[in-house]
């Protein structure tokens, strides 16, 4: 089941977005191909009240395994794997991130920000690279997820098709 998408029928989608297998977009998240592709890997899993749009003219890569929580608000960027944007987290245009960074709950990433793989960004200056990931254990736990979300969703609201 997890190969599949699943969408709720009251997300926006609009532009040339393509996703990998896995993905989850909950009910009320925007998901918007202004000027430029938006391209997700597998088992990405985006909130409600998240918005994801890109306004450069350039593709936007979203890596695999990322976490886009509740009210993330995520604009014209490159984002590695397995990375986790908490509650209400903003990342500003122009930003790259590595693989495996945290944005904590309600913090903003600053336009053309760099982070490097690991990084766990808790404020504007208060920065630090953690060491203790297991890859195996997160890309295990974000598939638990995608399949406990799959069947709740679809249990609760319509499901659209998108191909992939």
């Amino acid at each position: 089941m997890a190969e599949k998408i699943i969408c709720c029928t009251t997300t926006e989608i609009s532009g040339n977005i393509a996703f990998g297998p896995g993905c989850v977009i909950h009910p009320g998240a925007t998901i918007i191909a202004e000027k430029g592709d938006i391209v997700f890997g597998a088992y990405n899993i985006i909130e409600e009240r998240s918005v994801i749009v890109n306004k450069s003219g350039k593709t936007m890569n979203i890596g695999n395994y990322n976490h886009f929580q509740v009210g993330s608000s995520i604009s014209s960027c490159e984002i590695g794997d397995l990375n986790e944007f908490l509650l209400k987290s903003k990342v500003e245009s122009g930003a790259k991130i590595g693989n495996g960074c945290i944005i904590a709950a309600g913090v903003t990433l600053e336009r053309d920000s760099k982070l490097e793989d690991h990084t766990v960004v808790n404020g504007l200056n208060d920065r630090r690279i953690r060491s203790d990931m297991n890859v195996d254990a997160t890309k295990s736990n974000m598939k638990c997820m995608v399949e406990v979300l799959a069947k709740q969703l679809a249990k609760y609201n319509q499901i659209r098709t998108i191909e992939q």
